[in-house]
């Protein structure tokens, strides 16, 4: 597979890596990587730690690849997975907002099936090109069109009716064709993001050659034996964090999920506080 990924066979890459993740050895390995995950974790805090941090970055990929996939699915399951995270973080009004959000959301069969649909199809995001892994959120393309001439030595002074109702036209125009025609959008299968382009992929192999590298030579926090400190420490000054850090790392996974389910049961279950409460800022030790 990986020489296929490399000879840029488009086909043949997806054809092997659907084979590989349907087949039982694909399981198998999910579950050894679990079993190995959870094992490593009991022995030592630095690898709960650094897999926490694992999880927050693949969450923070996640987010990304809804809006540049349009996955909705994706989209509503990631912003979710957030929610204990801004409870442990002290973010108070993303917490408030995005569980009213999901909650709302996740009411859209019922209370507007046709919006539900379209967003199913990928349109609560923009897409202003045929590139795959290209569509952005609407406030993020409305900051890269008309607020970004905003910012231009002419500004948007005495053309921003003109060009809204130019771009409304021709969108309307476009979509009405469409649904007349039945026809789409271009091939995006035909073209290839710029982050897969050969300076991209190289760069990004060095990056990890360099990850790589780095770990051997201080620590593979993974490699629990008895010269590691089991406790959490820095890879290179080999110092023990305080009780308090340790702690408030260590259990940041289970005491964030904690945070999210004692709120969203006093203000969206049982509705024994307010939204606009106020809500005790937990100060975090980060």
């Amino acid at each position: 597979m990986k020489q296929k990924v490399a000879e840029r066979d488009r086909d043949a890459s997806k054809t092997l890596l659907d084979s590989f993740i349907s087949s039982a050895s694909a399981d198998g390995l999910f579950n050894d990587f679990a079993e190995f995950r959870s094992e490593k974790r009991k022995e030592s805090e630095t690898v709960v730690y650094l897999d926490t941090f694992i999880q927050m970055v693949r969450l923070a990929k996640d987010l990304v690849r809804a809006d540049r996939e349009g996955d909705w699915a994706l989209h509503l399951q990631s912003v979710e997975a957030a929610l204990p995270y801004f409870a442990a973080f002290d973010s108070n009004n993303y917490l408030r907002w995005c569980a009213v959000y999901i909650k709302d959301m996740k009411m859209l069969p019922k209370t507007s099936p046709e919006v539900f649909n379209s967003f199913m199809q990928g349109k609560f995001v923009v897409k202003r090109s045929a590139v795959p892994f290209s569509a952005v959120a609407s406030d993020l393309c409305l900051e890269q069109t008309i607020n970004r001439s905003s910012k231009s030595s002419g500004g948007i002074i005495g053309s921003t009716r003109r060009n809204i109702i130019h771009h409304e036209l021709i969108m309307s125009v476009n979509e009405t064709f469409r649904e007349l025609t039945g026809v789409q959008l271009a091939n995006t299968e035909l073209s290839i993001n710029h982050s897969f382009s050969t300076r991209q992929a190289k760069e990004s192999e060095q990056k990890v050659e360099q990850m790589i590298w780095y770990i051997l030579k201080y620590e593979n926090p993974f490699v629990v034996n008895q010269s590691t400190e089991p406790k959490l420490h820095n890879f290179l000054t080999k110092a023990i964090m305080t009780d308090e850090v340790r702690t408030a790392m260590v259990s940041l996974k289970e005491s964030s999920d904690s945070l999210y389910r004692t709120f969203r049961q006093e203000c969206l279950v049982e509705k024994t506080k307010r939204l606009c409460d106020p809500i005790p800022r937990k100060k975090q030790i980060n």
